[in-house]
């Protein structure tokens, strides 16, 4: 009786691992999955999805007796235990004793890789074009199976996941991912490859803003980088072959465009917040440091338009010293012929046509975009324009709109930019162009906003202006005269925030443009004491000012503000501007 006694225990623990591993084992395999089956979650395999990779062939986990690798690339504790649950489970699955490993194999065995760093060989570069925070993604290269997160909630979803797509073939006796595995939307590809920096991991990988809805221009940011690492960054794409064709210094910030190939690659070094950014993208036909300068032959000027649709329209028409004329952003549809009827009365041309080096949009909202297709439609026969810029936030970094809202605001733009017979730019941050001596620089686009996505509400579920399409306008700077002129869109709350990390060392701006008509949230008021500018452009009628926000109180009361315009009247002032 005392053997039995002693026995007991063992039994019950015996017992308790075989049902353990049976849930596990009946957890992950399955039987052929049919359409009706499937996860709401997947679908099918497109030429779209998949291109000319062969990721809607099965890649095989175990056969014949022999089980893949699992090697984990950098030392990550959220890796590592990725690795070891997914290893645990796939040897309980096959019977085999299947181990996660910091060697990764040879470049002919199957190997699962998981992690970011895996960029010694090209194939595992590619990981940068097939991640997004919040998301986890899977990559098939030949027998290289890859899969990376950005967090530990990527992660807990990829091994659900993971798991969930394991089939077993009792005929064929062995493992795999089968192709619906590749068909989840995290699931796609780029073309261009971004170098990593040595020594340095990726906070986040995105799809960033670009012309089209493609979703082939890549974003990756790096935090606490160090000067001299973003200075041996910079050599080693130059030792790779990238042609240095453009940089710039502002405010203490450096930013670097290199082009290789088809491929255009945006630096930016972001020096007091020790932020890197970089994004590929396809080369332009016409790039930015190619942009039409053109001759001084006269003075510059500034028009701000009278609102007179009551609905806070905002548009900024600069008349170029060669005659054309820059326009930041253009009001609601019916700005459109106070903008036209402003420039054919200055018009200084005699072909009878209105000459416009640019038009630019700071962000998606029909009351600063919308004027462009007024414009296009009622003048396009009487307009000469060289370019509409924008950068519009890529559907994955905000759900404030759907993607079908946002892409259709986008063509609306294209479509006007095509009318008027304009190449369209999408800019970044730190690109210069020259207006007849003129300068235009970008200093702040979605792409700054880094792993920051717009929801549209808190956590709370309530509306906050840190969270909303506001935030993701563009701002941009005219320097003439050795005066700064800084347009600011709508930008609020959260993106200022932002902007008083990446711009710690000084904000610049002569005469500012209060942003989101003078309605803000007081994080903004950073940029206004940090510019201290003596003139403020209010892009709503002084006597609609809520007097009672704190933000309008104290930037009519601040010593520095020389000068105030509303838009009770189209204001129209000579630059520089000595108020």
């Amino acid at each position: 009786m005392k053997t039995e006694k002693h026995l007991i225990p063992k039994v019950l623990i015996l017992l308790s691992l075989i049902v353990f591993v049976s849930a596990v084992f009946v957890s992950c395999k399955k039987t052929e999955p049919t359409e009706t089956d499937a996860p709401d979650t997947v679908l099918t395999v497109t030429e779209t999805d998949a291109g000319k990779d062969p990721s809607g062939e099965p890649f095989t986990v175990y056969e014949n007796g022999k089980a893949c690798r699992i090697s984990v690339i950098g030392k990550n504790s959220t890796v590592q235990s990725f690795a070891e649950k997914l290893a645990f489970t796939l040897s309980q699955s096959s019977g085999l004793g299947i181990t996660a490993t910091y060697a990764p194999g040879s470049a002919d065995e199957p190997e699962i890789l998981i992690g970011i760093n895996a960029y010694d060989n090209e194939e595992a570069a590619r990981l940068y074009a097939a991640s997004s925070t919040g998301s986890w993604y899977a990559y098939r290269i030949g027998n290289k199976l890859l899969i990376w997160s950005a967090d530990i909630s990527g992660y807990t979803e990829a091994y659900d996941s993971v798991c969930n797509y394991i089939l077993y073939y009792k005929k064929d006796g062995y493992f795999s991912f089968d192709s619906l595995f590749y068909g989840r939307k995290q699931y796609f590809r780029t073309d261009f490859e971004i170098p990593a920096p040595d020594s340095l991991s990726a906070s986040f990988v995105q799809h960033t803003g670009g012309t089209d809805a493609t979703l082939t221009d890549v974003e990756v940011g790096y935090e606490k980088v160090a000067l001299k690492d973003f200075e041996a960054y910079k050599g080693s794409l130059i030792s790779l072959g990238f042609e240095l064709m453009a940089e710039n210094t502002i405010s203490g910030n450096y930013y670097l465009t290199f082009i290789k190939g088809n491929e255009m690659l945006t630096v930016d070094y972001y020096s007091a917040a020790s932020v890197l950014r970089v994004i590929a993208e396809p080369k332009p036909e016409k790039p930015f440091w190619e942009f039409p300068s053109g001759e001084r032959t006269g003075s510059v000027s500034l028009m701000m338009i009278k609102d007179e649709t009551k609905e806070h329209a905002s548009s900024f028409v600069i008349t170029l010293a060669d005659g054309r004329y820059f326009i930041f952003d253009t009001g609601v549809y019916e700005s459109h012929r106070q903008i036209f009827e402003y420039m054919e009365k200055n018009n200084r041309f005699t072909d009878g046509k209105v000459h416009i080096a640019a038009i630019m949009i700071s962000h998606p909202h029909v009351d600063h975009m919308n004027g462009i297709t007024g414009l296009a439609n009622t003048y396009a026969d009487r307009i000469e324009c060289e370019a509409v810029m924008y950068n519009l936030i890529s559907n994955e970094m905000q759900s404030v709109y759907s993607d079908s809202t946002l892409n259709e605001r986008r063509d609306s733009i294209n479509s006007a930019a095509k009318k008027l017979g304009a190449d369209i730019y999408c800019v970044r941050a730190g690109q210069k162009f020259d207006f007849a001596g003129t300068t235009l620089e970008i200093l702040f686009t979605p792409d700054e906003l880094g792993s920051y996505k717009l929801t549209g509400v808190n956590s709370k579920g309530e509306s906050d202006t840190n969270y909303d399409m506001n935030n993701s306008s563009l701002i941009v700077m005219l320097k003439e005269g050795g005066q700064e002129v800084v347009f600011t869109g709508d930008c609020r709350g959260g993106e200022a925030g932002i902007i008083s990390s990446l711009f710690s060392k000084g904000f610049p701006g002569d005469i500012i443009a209060v942003a989101h008509h003078g309605f803000n949230v007081s994080g903004s008021l950073w940029m206004y004491n940090n510019a201290r500018p003596s003139v403020l452009l209010w892009t709503i009628r002084y006597d609609d000012v809520d007097r009672t926000r704190a933000f309008v109180k104290n930037l009519e009361a601040a010593s520095y503000v020389k000068k105030h315009f509303y838009e009770d009247e189209q204001v129209v002032i000579p630059l520089p501007y000595t108020p």
